[in-house]
């Protein structure tokens, strides 16, 4: 399958970007060649400490369901996310408590 022309733009932009980089060029040459305007995007430092913000928030919301009785750890065991995960932890640590497990 053929690339869309805007990616083949896109990695031959990139590609120019890394051999400048290999030269010793900043990495502003970046937003330079994409006009992107990096400048308007918060640091990737930021957007890392906003990423684990949410996951924070969401891990917090999803043991106040457990508690509050909304779903029970046995309905997730399905789920192709966590399924394999509680599994593991049952196999290791049978006498493990629920609320250990969250």
């Amino acid at each position: 399958m053929a690339a869309s022309p805007a990616l083949a733009g896109f990695r031959r932009a990139l590609a120019r970007f890394y051999r400048s980089e290999a030269q010793g060029a900043p990495a502003a040459a970046l937003d330079a060649m994409l006009d992107i305007e990096l400048s308007l995007f918060p640091s990737a430092e930021a957007q890392l400490a906003n990423l684990a913000d949410d996951i924070a928030y969401l891990s917090h919301d999803f043991d106040d369901a457990l508690r509050a009785g909304l779903f029970g750890i046995d309905m997730l065991v399905d789920l192709p996310q966590v399924g394999p995960i509680l599994q593991g932890i049952t196999a290791r640590h049978r006498d493990l408590s629920v609320q250990r497990l969250t």
